[in-house]
């Protein structure tokens, strides 16, 4: 497991750096992750509340 680690480690150091791993985004990675809890939230809600509308409505 930790050779498979310090493979992958080594990879991305070859990579240009990734938006998603870049010391230098983590602003807009919190900004994205805040987004994504937001929009799971938002989904969640829109199911339940469609879920009780078929509900009353069968």
């Amino acid at each position: 497991m930790k050779k498979l680690l310090e493979k992958v480690s080594k990879n991305e150091d070859k990579n240009p750096p990734n938006n998603f791993y870049c010391p230098k985004n983590k602003k807009t990675l919190l900004i994205n992750q805040k987004e994504l809890i937001f929009i799971i939230i938002l989904i969640s809600l829109t199911n339940f509340v469609v879920g009780s509308l078929l509900g009353l409505a069968t």
